[in-house]
């Protein structure tokens, strides 16, 4: 209902934004009231949507990153190990560029399909309610993704100290004492092992390039082409407007 003489428009009609419990709920409400937007007269007070409401938006953010952290963090020492030709994909022991590709592939999938299915918001980004819960989320992202990238770098690091040589040789000790005659069995090369071991040390370091690129991916991609859709559409209405 809106109200005469300049009076603030009361929304009566519509009902409140719901508590999104995960990404696809906050993209799908997103998307709702774009259109409720699109089609309003009125423009929608910003304060329509609460503190609480934003902060739903922001915390599904932050939740949304550390539901694939664990992904991130697993796989990308692989696939820096893939890429310095201590892992083979497939058996050949010489590297080779569908290698490269798939392990790139495998580490940076998830980061590339959250940051295409997030640029679809582009659309969206229209009113004071979508730009409220877009930016909140957005916000929740990156502090998620910067907290993240930190967690990462001191986990790799420490893993980094703890693969001394010195605490390799007595791993392989310990194994040799006690299933050393099961190891035996399958022929196994202690100083090849060894010598394994500490090369994928050195992997630890660079991962933690890999996994702030995943980042920049990640939130960057999405963040980028709102940027670049709203930017355009402002040149485009300040040319029709002259």
């Amino acid at each position: 209902m809106a109200g005469s003489g300049g009076s603030p428009t009361v929304v009566t009609s519509i009902q409140p934004p719901q508590k999104p419990l995960n990404l696809l709920m906050a993209v799908s409400e997103i998307q709702q009231w774009s259109a409720v937007e699109k089609n309003s007269t009125t423009p929608i007070e910003k304060n329509y949507l609460t503190t609480q409401q934003r902060f739903d938006f922001f915390s599904v953010g932050i939740k949304n990153v550390f539901t694939h952290f664990i992904f991130t963090l697993f796989f990308t020492p692989f696939t820096v190990a893939v890429l310095q030709n201590l892992i083979h994909v497939f058996g050949d022991k010489k590297l080779t560029l569908f290698d490269e590709i798939y392990a790139l592939i495998l580490t940076f999938s998830v980061s590339l399909g959250f940051g295409v299915f997030l640029s679809s918001l582009k659309d969206c980004y229209v009113g004071n309610i979508t730009k409220g819960m877009i930016k909140n989320l957005f916000t929740g992202i990156f502090m998620g993704e910067i907290f993240k990238d930190f967690i990462a770098a001191f986990l790799y690091f420490e893993l980094y100290e703890i693969i001394s040589p010195n605490n390799v040789s007595k791993f392989l000790l310990f194994l040799n004492k006690y299933i050393g005659s099961l190891l035996a069995k399958i022929h196994t090369n202690y100083t090849a092992v060894y010598y394994w071991i500490l090369k994928f040390r050195e992997v630890l370091p660079i991962s933690v390039v890999f996994v702030v690129i995943s980042s920049v991916l990640f939130a960057g991609i999405p963040i980028g082409v709102i940027a670049f859709h709203t930017l355009r559409f402002r040149v485009q209405k300040d040319d029709l407007d002259d």
